[in-house]
């Protein structure tokens, strides 16, 4: 549609020009004394406009002759953003590769251009684009080079002109930010790498709030508590690691439990144990290792016993309710725990009560039988004492219990003044 209109409008010009044209009979008299000069209006006409198009075309050939050493510089300016960017675009591909020589080299390529770029720049020219952000990220691959090469003073000064080009970038939106925290994030990770904590945690300190809550700043954290041995530090990072999921479910159990013995280690009486086992919550409560580990680190100190009985027992319950067997050093440490307990306190009939309770329920169960020969003999029942010990002393298969059961047998013998038996289980509990 739009092709025919412009034909009958073509056709209708070239019609009106030819009704003009072919039926004009005015002229055009010039004068110059003493000559006159008389030309038809068509000729007239035809000439100005052919002595119109030769001006025009003669000042475009003059205008475009005097351009000419605006568009070489021109030239020149896209030829150095043209190299910045390809040298910057090599110089990570050549890192990535492992071939830190060659990508330093390239990185180093791009600044040299980026410098040229600004140094041939007018005020009148259009800036180059992300000419700063070429830079920043050229003296950030520089120094992730000279950390790969072992380099620390380069690396050191280029992380610094890496923060002075971020300072350079528009405050405006999230540029200028982003290219600090990359500075900030590599330069933990570095120090890490040296086996340097605090340092590690000073760069990470100069994050803003919103940054430092990022996954890949959590981690750099707690590997830094983990490194600098602040166990505290290191459990809060790993609780809210743990939250934000960047571990799966097992490993983060393990990992938070693992922080959380470690905290309790740290306690060097009961008012700290305390604290830190009411700042647990519940499901952290119930870790039978954890639990294991607090009621020991509780006797340690000369805690409370009782204490470390009430904070044991829901392991004992969970031990004796559960169906598949446990491993044996945490079912030892259990009985270890409990025994050594009940023998700082006077004799505890309802935990005589639940030992055999669980013994009569799982006689196989070794370690609930020595647990009840044990609370037996602290009890004066010492023929019962006898009674559950003498047949699984030397099945058991914690060596501690099999040395603690034939000594207590042992005892037992000289006891009823019988040298010779407490003779032969001395020996064996000194061979176990």
């Amino acid at each position: 549609m739009k092709n025919a209109l412009g034909l009958v409008a073509l056709l209708t010009l070239a019609v009106g020009a030819a009704l003009l044209v072919g039926g004009n009979q005015a002229s055009v008299t010039f004068f110059w004394s003493p000559y006159r000069m008389d030309v038809s209006l068509n000729l007239f006409l035809l000439l100005t406009a052919f002595l119109f198009l030769i001006m025009h075309l003669a000042w475009r050939a003059l205008g475009g002759l005097f351009e000419l050493p605006r568009e070489a510089r021109r030239w020149r300016l896209r030829q150095q953003e043209r190299a910045m960017h390809a040298a910057l675009l090599s110089a990570q591909n050549q890192w990535m590769a492992g071939r830190y020589l060659r990508a330093r080299s390239l990185a180093l390529a791009a600044i040299e251009h980026e410098h040229n770029l600004s140094r041939l720049q007018d005020p009148s020219d259009t800036a180059a684009a992300h000419a700063v952000e070429v830079r920043h990220l050229a003296h950030l691959v520089v120094a992730e080079c000279a950390h790969a090469l072992q380099d620390r003073a380069l690396r050191e000064q280029h992380a610094q002109l890496a923060l002075a080009a971020a300072a350079e970038l528009p405050a405006v939106g999230t540029t200028q930010a982003v290219a600090q925290d990359a500075v900030y994030l590599n330069a933990a990770r570095w120090s890490l790498v040296d086996r340097e904590p605090t340092t590690a945690m000073l760069w990470l300190a100069k994050l803003p709030l919103g940054s430092v809550r990022r996954t890949v700043a959590l981690r750099l954290k707690l590997k830094a508590a983990r490194l600098s041995q602040d166990h505290r530090v290191a459990l809060e990072t790993a609780r809210l690691l743990a939250k934000h999921g960047a571990f799966a479910a097992e490993p983060a159990r393990s990992l938070v439990r693992g922080l959380l013995q470690s905290v309790v280690g740290d306690c060097h009486d009961q008012g700290q144990l305390l604290k830190v086992w009411q700042g647990l919550d519940r499901s952290e409560q119930s870790m039978p290792e954890l639990a294991v580990h607090a009621a020991q680190r509780l006797l340690a100190v000369q805690g409370d016993p009782g204490l470390a009985l009430t904070w044991i027992h829901p392991v004992w319950r969970n031990w004796v309710q559960s169906l598949e067997p446990w491993p044996v050093a945490l079912s030892t440490a259990v009985t270890e725990v409990i025994e050594q307990a009940l023998q700082r306190q006077a004799p505890n009939t309802q935990w005589l009560t639940w030992v055999e309770q669980a013994r009569a329920a799982m006689p196989r169960h070794l370690e609930f039988q020595y647990l009840a020969g044990m609370v037996c003999l602290q009890h004066g029942l010492w023929g019962k004492a006898q009674q559950m010990l003498a047949p699984i002393a030397n099945q058991l298969d914690s060596p501690a219990l099999k040395r603690k059961a034939l000594s207590a047998l042992a005892t037992l013998a000289e006891q009823r003044a019988d040298p010779e038996a407490a003779l032969k289980f001395w020996k064996q509990s000194a061979a176990s």
